[in-house]
């Protein structure tokens, strides 16, 4: 008998991309722009191979993981922050996330099983762009354009599972799996202004 078992894959837990005027700053810009932006690109590879030969029995087993958890892409300006003037005022966030995950396994054998397993899981990755509130009275007037704008792409196409087996008696069996947990995507104005919006 002969046997073997691979187990691979990145676990990433807390990404975080922020651009951020505090809570409680005081800023007068004139007429000069404002610009908060927080952008994300991030890939994630994992993959694994395995492969058994035995005279009875071959049993090759693979999993490939990607567990990636707390990914925060965030562009705010926060509640207490004041601010006075401006030109064009633009808080941008923009995350993007490509995952490939592949899984071959193979074996061979008068009795042959290979089981062949691509996991990802991806949980709490945000997109946050935000205009805070503000204790000031009355509506922030600009001279400009306001962009407040939140972009949440993600491409899991490439998750894969191959399990081959030979012998007498073959058993393959391939799985691939994506879970996606708590996506949030947010672009939000919570203050009185004024501007030409986009």
């Amino acid at each position: 008998m002969s046997g073997r078992t691979l187990l691979t894959g990145p676990f990433v837990n807390g990404n975080h991309t922020e651009a951020i005027f505090e809570s409680g700053a005081v800023a007068n810009v004139g007429s000069g722009n404002v610009t908060v932006k927080a952008e994300n690109n991030e890939k994630d590879i994992a993959s694994a191979t395995a492969s058994a030969k035995g005279g009875d029995t071959g049993v090759g087993a693979s999993v490939s993981l990607n567990v990636l958890l707390d990914s925060i892409t965030r562009a705010e300006i926060e509640d207490g922050a004041r601010l006075a003037g401006g030109g064009n005022v633009s808080i941008t966030a923009d995350a993007s996330r490509i995952v490939e995950t592949a899984v071959a396994a193979g074996a061979k054998g008068g009795t042959a099983v290979t089981p062949a397993v691509s996991l990802v899981v991806l949980k709490n990755d945000r997109a946050t762009a935000r205009l805070g509130t503000t204790p000031d009275a009355g509506t922030l007037v600009v001279g400009g354009t306001i962009t407040v704008r939140a972009t949440h792409t993600a491409d899991v196409s490439k998750t894969s599972a191959k399990a081959e087996s030979e012998g007498e008696t073959a058993i393959g069996a391939d799985v691939a799996i994506n879970v996606i947990l708590e996506w949030s995507t947010l672009a939000e104005i919570a203050r009185s202004i004024s501007g030409t919006t986009r």
